[in-house]
């Protein structure tokens, strides 16, 4: 996507072009001078790096493959400069629902692959999937967690060099109800997390702000950044160093929208229950991948399609966003199916 909000590849890089088509849950990052796409497959763990001109550098790799388990679940990564974590969830007959990883080094001959250990705790939720930042020295690893009985947001921080500082994790919200989809984004200060809370009964928006260099979180009760009627699931952050994005899917019976918030430093919240991004006469229209930002604006993608129930297949589109206006109305296409055509932008 151009600065100016032009789709640049608009029949798509094929990312795995030579592997079995065994590619599941997948992840992006950039460590500087590539894009870098990882996704599980049927044993493996697989790379593959896209230049900045949308050319493969390369085929695609396997990056880790387990010897006494599978890699299930959504994975997270984050870079700083040339070196990357990956994060998943473990599950085989002697490893199951730990967080594992690798660390590599895009820099180096091999990759320099190393495993880490960041939880051992064996209660890992599958269908929440790991989330993964870098801010100033270390990375942030968010999961859910139901060690304590119900889901909890649990996380672990993680050295350049894969030294865990908090082996199987410390809390980041034990709130009555369940706490999970979780999200992490690093700011100048710390860390950001989001996720979807039901101490209320309906699953509402919660985040909070953890310290710079610590474990320490800051707002233990967590933010109340949208507590609508609506049922709001499956939250994703970016920052732009300062304040915070929090985008999700607020459904009801019938509907599903995206809606998003900015959140300032001290934990204010500029935009209570959250502003409209997903625009359009489609029934479902959820949050699909990550947020970013770059040049002053926020990109989210999301997808939309005619009916709420699974299939149809849907449209995957995204928008431009700054300050609480969203820059591209309609959104930009990303890719479709023919099946709902008509509800392309």
């Amino acid at each position: 996507m151009s600065v100016n909000g032009r789709l640049l590849d608009p029949d798509a890089i094929d990312l795995n072009p030579n592997l079995r088509p065994d590619a599941y849950y997948h992840a992006t990052a950039f460590d500087g001078r590539q894009f870098l796409v990882i996704w599980t497959g049927e044993r493996s763990v697989f790379l593959t790096r896209v230049n900045r001109d949308g050319t493969l550098a390369g085929d695609p790799i396997t990056l880790f493959t387990p010897t006494d388990y599978i890699a299930v679940g959504s994975p997270g990564i984050a870079c700083h400069k040339r070196k990357c974590l990956v994060a998943w969830i473990a599950s085989g007959l002697t490893v199951s629902r730990e967080v594992r990883g690798v660390t590599f080094d895009t820099g180096k001959p091999g990759l320099d692959v190393q495993e880490v250990v960041i939880s051992r705790s064996q209660s890992t939720e599958f269908s929440s999937g790991i989330s993964v930042a870098w801010s100033e020295d270390q990375y942030l690893v968010g999961w859910t967690d139901t060690r304590y009985g119900s889901y909890d947001i649990f996380a672990a921080r993680v050295r350049a060099n894969g030294s865990v500082l908090d082996p199987n994790g410390f809390i980041i919200s034990a709130a009555p109800g369940n706490q999970n989809y979780q999200s992490v984004t690093a700011t100048k200060y710390g860390f950001f997390v989001a996720w979807s809370d039901s101490r209320s009964g309906s699953a509402d928006i919660y985040g909070t702000r953890l310290q710079r260099g610590s474990a320490n979180v800051l707002d233990p009760s967590g933010i109340r950044i949208s507590t609508a009627s609506t049922t709001e699931r499956s939250p994703k952050v970016a920052s732009e160093g300062d304040e915070v994005l929090v985008s999700w899917s607020a459904l009801t019976a019938d509907t599903a929208r995206v809606r998003a918030a900015r959140v300032k430093r001290n934990g204010d919240v500029r935009d209570r229950n959250g502003f409209a991004i997903s625009k359009g006469p489609a029934n479902r229209q959820l949050l699909f991948g990550n947020v970013a930002y770059a040049n002053g604006r926020y990109f989210i993608v999301y997808g939309r399609a005619p009916v709420m129930d699974e299939p149809p297949y849907q449209v995957i589109v995204g928008t431009r966003v700054k300050n609480d206006d969203v820059v591209d109305n309609p959104a930009i296409r990303i890719s479709h199916a023919p099946s709902v055509e008509q509800l392309a932008p």
